[in-house]
């Protein structure tokens, strides 16, 4: 059986989604490598960024759920990986360009990002997730 080598983003999304399947323990410290989007220049300074390192979207609700119950463990997983990965943390309700232009219809979705495009296969749930009310 040949051997696959995983990116660091493919290892990180693995890694969040075994976080949120499992829980992680205790509440994390804040990590430096969480971002919020609060503007197109600041998504485009990210997209820049995937140049260098691979980038994590996340597009979630503050309403969601299982977006917030998710919020901790993947702050935890982000604290313990450093500046290897840099998350960008993406709120629906307020970036809607953002989400038509990834087609994000759940909350939560994760996207990988190098080289400013998207890699990988988006992570979305948990299975308990919130689907998107466009209304």
């Amino acid at each position: 059986m040949p051997h696959t080598r995983l990116t660091t983003t493919a290892c990180a999304l693995l890694a969040t989604t075994a976080l949120l399947a499992t829980g992680c323990g205790s509440d994390p410290k804040p990590a430096n490598n969480i971002v919020e989007i609060t503007s197109d220049a600041y998504f485009q300074k990210i997209l820049d960024t995937s140049k260098t390192k691979p980038v994590a979207l996340d597009f979630y609700a503050t309403w969601c759920p299982p977006c917030r119950e998710a919020k901790p463990k993947v702050d935890k997983l982000m604290a313990d990986r450093g500046d290897k990965i840099l998350l960008a943390r993406i709120d629906g309700d307020k970036n809607k360009p953002l989400m038509d232009k990834y087609q994000v219809s759940w909350f939560i979705t994760i996207v990988g990002l190098r080289n400013g495009a998207e890699v990988g296969d988006r992570l979305k749930g948990p299975k308990s997730g919130v689907p998107v009310d466009d209304g």
